[in-house]
């Protein structure tokens, strides 16, 4: 048997249980609630992408920082890179908050990868730009990328 605390366990001990539909899901024969007043829907969009054999992944943090806001400023505002990575770490998370969303970045040097997380609730037209840039900042000639449909930022303009 699967240890329960694992993170897949509930993938794998997935099982359909109707009455779980009559608890959770409402239609016309069982509302249980009004509808709020406020905002109900927040779309977004993940969209994985990754850059192979980077030269830019061999860089400093410093400068892998400064090269990824640049390429983000043609397309999204900045707000704020949250955390600075440490000049020590050979391998370094980091995410780039802006206005629509925001960009984790995952450095692995030894390896010449760059993993992107651009999560955008506003301004989803611009994501394929956003990739585009931050592929051609990485200098990678060998990239791929998927998207995921998620959930987005309750306030946020529209899509």
């Amino acid at each position: 048997p699967l240890d329960r605390e694992l993170h897949t366990g509930i993938v794998h001990d997935y099982a359909h249980v109707p009455k779980n539909i009559e608890q959770h899901c409402t239609n016309p024969e069982n509302i249980k609630e009004e509808a709020p007043a406020e905002q109900t829907r927040s779309p977004g969009v993940l969209m994985v992408v990754e850059a192979e054999s980077s030269p830019l992944a061999r860089r400093p943090p410093a400068e892998i920082v400064a090269a990824v806001e640049r390429a983000l400023l043609r397309f999204l505002t900045p707000v704020e890179t949250v955390p600075a990575p440490h000049p020590d770490h050979s391998d370094a998370l980091f995410v780039v908050v802006a206005a629509e969303g925001y960009v984790a970045v995952r450095v692995y040097p030894e390896h010449g990868y760059l993993g992107f997380d651009v999560h955008l609730w506003h301004g989803l037209a611009r994501q394929t730009g956003v990739r585009d840039a931050l592929v051609e900042a990485a200098g990678s000639a060998a990239s791929s990328s998927y998207r995921i449909v998620a959930g987005g930022m309750f306030g946020a303009g529209s899509w």
